[in-house]
């Protein structure tokens, strides 16, 4: 039995996730987690010699000018940060997460 969505839309009750209904093939996901340094524990310097080897295709990003630490990645995991939130001494300030097109 159809429920009623967001703007009085019937949605089936048997929908798939959103990833699923997007098309017949897997849907990569990308995310990127983006940290403000400043107010931090730790200088972008100091992260810099305990940033952990990442899967292929994942990399460490950085501004120095705006004291920004990122990771963008890809898949279904993040992968193992080591000490890296533990040195910052907080959550990113953004962590989104795409659909590849």
């Amino acid at each position: 039995m159809p429920r009623r969505g967001t703007g009085g839309h019937d949605v089936p009750g048997d929908r798939g996730a959103p990833r699923q209904l997007r098309a017949a093939r897997p849907v990569l996901i990308a995310r990127i987690l983006i940290w403000n340094l400043y107010d931090s524990k730790t200088s972008l310097d100091e992260l810099r010699a305990h940033l952990p080897e990442l899967p292929g295709g994942d990399h460490w990003i950085s501004n120095a000018s705006h004291e920004r630490l990122g990771l963008l990645t890809f898949g279904e995991e993040l992968p193992d940060l080591g000490e890296v939130p533990h040195l910052i001494g907080k959550e990113p300030e953004v962590a989104e997460e795409f659909d590849l097109e």
